[in-house]
């Protein structure tokens, strides 16, 4: 199990840390970019952890993906911004069937997607204008659940997108509102 150590209690900043699902001792992994915070991580087929950080906390859509071998090491980055498009963010990582991944995207006019990466091809499934979309993960019935609006401050919403495969079905679904962290079961 992969985690982020609690920044309140260390001062050089964050670690991701590991630990068995039978407990025992916690290893670390790496030390996170600066003084940067946690913006969701995945943990791939072949031992990669790609997680999202960011060193501005107040800025919700701010962020650029990291990788890092699960044995350890420093984190390299995975995908930034391609501020020439007018991204602003890549954050919230999650995985699809077949390894692939799917992020939050957040441009610079606050308008947020959920994105896949195919191939190395950037792969836009939905977009919410003037909101960032979090916390998304893939369910084994076909769905891509997320929070929209995240903003502890105010009230989030969780949805569903529908997926065939690498495409969306139809339009987001409203699930519930006032919830936050999205997770699935795996039956």
């Amino acid at each position: 199990i992969g985690y982020f150590e609690n920044a309140a209690q260390i001062s050089e900043g964050n670690m991701i840390r590991a630990v068995s699902v039978n407990g025992g001792p916690t290893t670390p992994v790496a030390k996170m970019p600066g003084l940067s915070f946690s913006r969701g991580a995945v943990w791939q087929q072949d031992g990669t952890i790609i997680f999202g950080a960011t060193t501005d906390f107040a800025d919700r859509g701010s962020g650029l993906l990291y990788a890092v071998a699960s044995e350890g090491g420093t984190p390299e980055v995975f995908l930034a911004p391609d501020t020439t498009q007018g991204e602003h963010g890549i954050l919230f990582p999650f995985l699809m069937p077949d390894n692939i991944l799917g992020f939050c995207a957040v441009d610079t006019a606050g308008t947020s997607s959920l994105v896949i990466l195919n191939g190395g091809e950037k792969i836009e499934l939905i977009s919410h204008p003037s909101e960032v979309l979090a916390f998304a993960t893939y369910s084994t019935t076909g769905h891509i659940i997320y929070e929209r609006e995240f903003d502890v401050a105010n009230q989030n919403s969780i949805w569903r997108l529908s997926m065939d495969g690498i495409q969306p079905v139809g339009s987001p679904n409203l699930l519930f509102d006032d919830g936050h962290l999205p997770s699935v079961s795996a039956d």
